[in-house]
């Protein structure tokens, strides 16, 4: 008899679209539960990154890179794991470092992933909602950097 794949399931989303949410809902609920936190640049780069809208091609590419990492040496042996965003971290990459780049970590993704039955939960939000539950997020931040000229604003709020 063949032992059965570790469970992994990816919860994801757009920016603001309660994922961090629901992954500590569900660690709150589930505590026994093998959880992996989601790489992201406040992490790995600088605690006082001004936030995803903010993430340039070096940054984003340096995250893949470790979210591959974090997912290869995730434990065969239990049974659920669960992670935020993990493989759609391919999303981000392709808008920052094209998409040849992209389509090349996509296949790091996929090798990452042998011996996992994986799962995704997407959690669907339109892009207008999401950008308006951070925008006073990112106008403090903005505002926070120094950034006054509204030409440069307005290109880091689109």
């Amino acid at each position: 008899m063949q032992k059965a794949l570790t469970k992994l399931l990816i919860i994801a989303g757009p920016q603001s679209s309660s994922k961090t949410t629901v992954f500590n809902l569900l660690k709150k609920k589930y505590p026994k539960l093998s959880f992996v936190e989601e790489i992201n640049q406040y992490g790995l780069v600088n605690k006082k990154h001004m936030g995803g809208a903010f993430v340039d091609r070096k940054t984003e590419i340096a995250i893949t890179k470790e979210d591959i990492l974090v997912a290869k040496k995730i434990d065969r042996s239990k049974k659920v794991v669960i992670m935020e965003t993990d493989i759609f971290h391919i999303v981000y990459l392709e808008k920052f470092a094209g998409k040849k780049t992209a389509d090349e970590f996509y296949q790091r993704y996929l090798e990452a992933h042998k011996g996992l039955d994986t799962t995704i939960i997407f959690i669907d939000i339109k892009p207008r909602t999401s950008f308006q539950r951070r925008r006073k997020i990112y106008l403090k931040r903005i505002k926070d950097a120094g950034i006054i000229d509204l030409k440069t604003k307005k290109q880091m709020l689109e």
